[in-house]
């Protein structure tokens, strides 16, 4: 019995620096943490949107593709990420003394294109639009239709209209 416990002490013995020995052959391996931050969004209202003259009584619209009238707006950004385009639109326009004057925007009253002479296609600006940036950049366009009453009084009407633009992340 005791030879027994003699060589189970003996071997416990010999298995410790083998366990320890096991444990000083590991590895490891390393990897880094890595992050590109994008620019910032650089959003700018370019061209007003320009209904020009209209006569009371007959509405008048611009086309969101009509890029000498439309109103433009330049994003600037990064690579070709994804974007959301909001735009708050107003349903009247601001004129003399009290008067407004109508204003609406169809379901194809907006226009998107990578550069600003050609519109390459049109969307709803009432709803939120996903676009990718091409190249960093994006040109939106809006256009609408003005509705003057048949009494309406003449002077000059404006309103704003603003395009909030987020990466989305996509």
């Amino acid at each position: 019995m005791k030879k027994v416990t003699m060589i189970l002490a003996l071997t416990a013995f010999l298995a410790i620096p083998a366990m320890g020995s096991a444990q000083a052959q590991g590895d490891e391996g390393v990897v880094n943490a890595t992050a590109t931050v994008i620019a910032q969004l650089e959003v700018a209202g370019e061209e007003d949107l320009r209904f020009g003259d209209v006569i009371p009584g007959i509405a008048s619209s611009v086309a969101g593709t009509d890029v000498a009238n439309a109103g433009r707006f330049r994003i600037q950004g990064g690579g070709d990420q994804q974007v959301s385009l909001d735009f708050d639109l107003p349903e009247d326009l601001d004129g003399p003394g009290s008067a407004t004057m109508p204003i609406s925007f169809g379901t194809s009253s907006a226009g998107h294109s990578a550069n600003s002479t050609a519109v390459a296609g049109t969307f709803n600006p009432n709803t939120q639009r996903l676009q990718n940036l091409v190249g960093g950049q994006l040109y939106v366009f809006i256009g609408g239709t003005v509705t003057p009453a048949t009494a309406q009084p003449a002077g000059s009407y404006s309103g704003q209209i603003t395009l909030n633009v987020a990466y989305t992340g996509n």
